[in-house]
């Protein structure tokens, strides 16, 4: 007896081959997909549980957020209108100081449902390693745990030369105590975080290749970033890399914007990955990644929404991504619908190294599944089943999503969490913490009280 049946849906198993099940069913028993089929082959061989009626819907694997701020959550609607470079310099230092571990876990939870209304199962979030003093992985973690969704939370080491072994030590640390927990479904990773001084490159990837867990940080996201780093070393950010032996199959670089084109053949010829989160980037004014160019290079691209306090609505990405790239390269056909549909999944769960277990409907691999409901005004005709998701569909649309086996969402209702209490929680928690953690200065004059 299977524990959930998924039938009479048009299911998309991104296994790279653009293929359409239609009237198709999934079988899931506890955390993994077992089989899948037409729904009249799956009805004739199993039973369920629990039958999941996806007629009119398209399941798709779950939505694979490869780069997220969550700790950043409760200063929505501020900073939209400031450079990461304001932000560095001006904010972060008050807001890494202030911010407790209670703020650090509603944030996130107000940051998940979030994403898991939006179709969005796993992420890599990236909070500094020490918020008030302290770590924010148990708070996150424990978010995770809660919510059921699947993290890898990858602290970063502000530059500080002289904490490069405190850094090494902490990493270690936290590795041995939450990497695995909540049934797999949380991981930890080292990023050093820009401007790094080489001291930082070297032992945190040591770290990573003992551990074996990725490694990521923001790469090339502003130009000032590439001037800063030729300044000191007299070497492009990527050449730089390369030289410390950063660079490969677990390196992960978050933006990947001001790249030259040898930077771009280097990320390429060693496997490195690439996440792309274009709403932040593009509201910061940082710039525009070359997607197209390392695409056909063969670097995989995986997509992000940066900072909670921007957007962490996948679809809006893809969308984004898809208008933004094909505008920027004048040539409508760069990147077509699918790709971008793979960027949201499969090559996404391939910047989190989780490629073999998520990211695609496929037997044996973990149930992370969502169902969107595509019978809707805003949708209908659905000629093109990849372009109605990536240009038509919203995160509002998706209506089920099934995180290790497990039902997260159900007809729109997140069964982990609740939901209003969490809103309600984050936006008293949020008035608080800005009254205490920044200037007013720096807040917007139109900012209410």
């Amino acid at each position: 007896m299977a524990d959930i049946i998924i039938e009479n849906g048009a299911l998309i198993p991104m296994d790279g081959k653009n293929v359409i099940i239609e009237n198709g069913s999934v079988v899931i028993e506890r955390d993994k997909i077992v089989d899948i089929g037409k729904t009249k082959f799956i009805k004739n061989n199993y039973k369920g549980d629990v039958v999941i009626d996806a007629t009119d819907k398209i399941v798709l694997p779950g939505l694979v957020n490869g780069h997220a701020h969550t700790w950043f959550n409760l200063f929505r609607n501020i900073f939209g209108d400031k450079t990461i470079g304001y932000l560095i310099s001006n904010v972060f230092p008050s807001i890494t100081d202030s911010i407790k571990q209670d703020e650090v876990h509603i944030g996130a939870k107000l940051a998940f449902i979030e994403m898991i209304k939006s179709g969005t199962t796993s992420l890599l979030d990236n909070p500094p390693i020490f918020v008030g003093g302290k770590s924010p992985v148990k708070p996150t973690a424990t978010a995770v745990k809660e919510s059921g969704m699947r993290c890898v939370i990858a602290p970063g080491m502000m530059p500080v030369g002289s904490d490069a072994d405190k850094g090494v030590k902490e990493y270690r640390r936290l590795i041995r105590k939450w990497h695995g927990k909540s049934q797999g479904r949380v991981q930890i990773w080292p990023s050093p975080m820009e401007p790094w001084p080489t001291e930082l490159l070297v032992p945190f990837n040591e770290v990573a290749k003992k551990y074996k867990v990725g490694i990521t940080i923001h790469l090339a996201e502003t130009n000032e970033d590439q001037n800063y780093t030729m300044k000191e070393y007299g070497k492009r950010h990527v050449n730089l890399l390369s030289e410390f032996g950063i660079l490969g199959p677990n390196f992960v670089g978050s933006h990947s914007i001001w790249l030259s084109d040898s930077e771009m053949k280097l990320l390429a010829e060693s496997g490195s990955k690439v996440v792309y989160a274009p709403g932040s980037v593009m509201s910061q004014g940082s710039g525009i990644a070359p997607v197209a160019k390392m695409l056909k290079l063969g670097t995989v691209v995986g997509l992000g929404s940066d900072g909670a306090a921007f957007n962490v609505d996948m679809f809006e990405e893809m969308r984004l991504t898809a208008l933004i790239q094909k505008g920027y390269n004048l040539d409508p056909t760069c990147i077509s619908s699918y790709k971008v549909l793979e960027m949201a999944t499969i090559d996404a769960a391939k910047t989190l190294l989780l490629d073999k277990s998520i990211g695609s409907i496929k037997k044996g691999k973990k149930a992370d599944l969502i169902i969107v409901d595509v019978k809707k005004a805003h949708i209908v005709p659905r000629h093109d089943i990849f372009q109605s998701l990536v240009f038509s569909a919203r995160g509002g649309d998706v209506q089920t999503v099934i995180i290790n086996g497990k039902i997260v969402m159900d007809n729109k209702v997140i069964k982990t969490l609740d939901e209003s209490e969490i809103i309600d929680k984050g936006e008293n928690a949020a008035k608080i913490l800005v009254e205490r953690a920044i200037p007013p200065r720096f807040l917007p004059k139109t900012m209410t009280k």
